[in-house]
């Protein structure tokens, strides 16, 4: 058994520190304090306290998770990772994730048709699903996604741009196939419209 014997503020105004048998225990946000009445005398059985405090720092990070989320697109991965290296329980984390899923703060296919909105003209399909691959994305469905796109537009109009006010010579192409292929283009997407602008 557990009892809470005292209650002190923090610096953040919306936490408190809770003591129980006279020894700092956890922190606690101040709307959990209220939801559940908590005072001095109380006394719990620790999965109890615990299961009141897992609530606490759910609304925690589920707040921290959201200030993440809201700075770029992030995958399920992302957001665990960055939950993980704050120091959340898994627990916790297993809430805010199903939490974030609820109010739809989180989608995997989003950030998929979101990434691919804004890099698809800046870089091709390689080395955009590399990067989806990256944040642990079902590959399956960054593949149907991809298919969808086509690219030679775009890639003719890289092609150009590249080209612009250079001197058309094996070493302007060699230089020009790196420059694709560090854009994430297959040498296959692009050997033959290369042709059209080199006659070797």
């Amino acid at each position: 058994m557990l009892e809470i014997t005292d209650i002190t503020e923090q610096k953040n105004k919306t936490r408190r520190n809770l003591f129980c048998d006279f020894k700092f225990y956890s922190g606690i946000e101040l709307e959990t304090l209220i939801k559940y009445n908590l005072k001095e005398g109380m006394v719990f059985e620790e999965d109890e306290l615990n299961k009141i405090l897992t609530e606490s720092e759910t609304i925690v990070g589920f707040n921290k998770a959201l200030k993440y989320i809201t700075k770029g697109l992030r995958s399920e991965f992302e957001v665990r990772k960055f939950l993980q290296n704050l120091g959340f329980l898994d627990c916790v984390i297993n809430n805010i994730i199903n939490k974030l899923y609820e109010y739809h703060y989180l989608d995997d296919e989003h950030v998929v048709d979101g990434y691919i909105e804004f890099y698809k003209t800046k870089y091709g399909k390689k080395r955009i699903k590399q990067t989806l691959l990256n944040k642990k994305i079902d590959e399956t469905l960054i593949d149907e996604k991809l298919n969808y796109l086509e690219s030679d537009e775009v890639l003719i109009k890289t092609i150009e741009k590249y080209l612009k006010n250079r001197e058309i010579c094996p070493k302007t192409k060699q230089n020009l196939i790196n420059h694709l292929i560090y854009k994430g283009y297959c040498f296959d997407d692009f050997s033959g419209i290369l042709r059209k602008y080199f006659n070797d």
